[in-house]
């Protein structure tokens, strides 16, 4: 996808990749076929660590530099456990995938600020 990484706060490229996402999820047929492989890998515990190995970790690896370039910027503590900022960021985007709301809507908005002041220690 394109490259979000010269963004001002973190806030602004979460929005930015989790609409371009969204997009893609929405309107693209590779959007359908990522929905069919999500489905699909509950099959088998096989499919679900080639989901992981193929699909996740690269993905959780390109996401981890979103928060890491957020640490070196001060937005969030050097503490934060990046890997807990991933699982908020993804459980509610497949969440939305999966009950088949992908509308860049208040509610997305709302998350969005919510995830990245997650890493903040107030």
């Amino acid at each position: 996808g394109p490259d979000f990484s010269g963004a001002a706060s973190l806030e602004e490229e979460l929005t930015h990749r989790m609409t371009y996402l969204f997009h893609v999820w929405r309107d693209t047929p590779a959007g359908k076929v990522f929905t069919g492989l999500l489905i699909e890998m509950q099959s088998t515990p096989e499919a679900i660590e080639r989901f992981r190995t193929e699909a996740l970790i690269p993905r959780r690896i390109e996401s981890t530099k979103i928060f890491e370039r957020a640490k070196i910027r001060g937005e969030i503590d050097l503490e934060t456990k990046i890997s807990a900022l991933l699982d908020l960021l993804y459980g509610w985007s497949w969440y939305r995938l999966l009950t088949g709301n992908l509308a860049c809507d208040d509610d997305f908005n709302s998350t969005i600020r919510l995830i990245a002041r997650a890493g903040r220690g107030d």
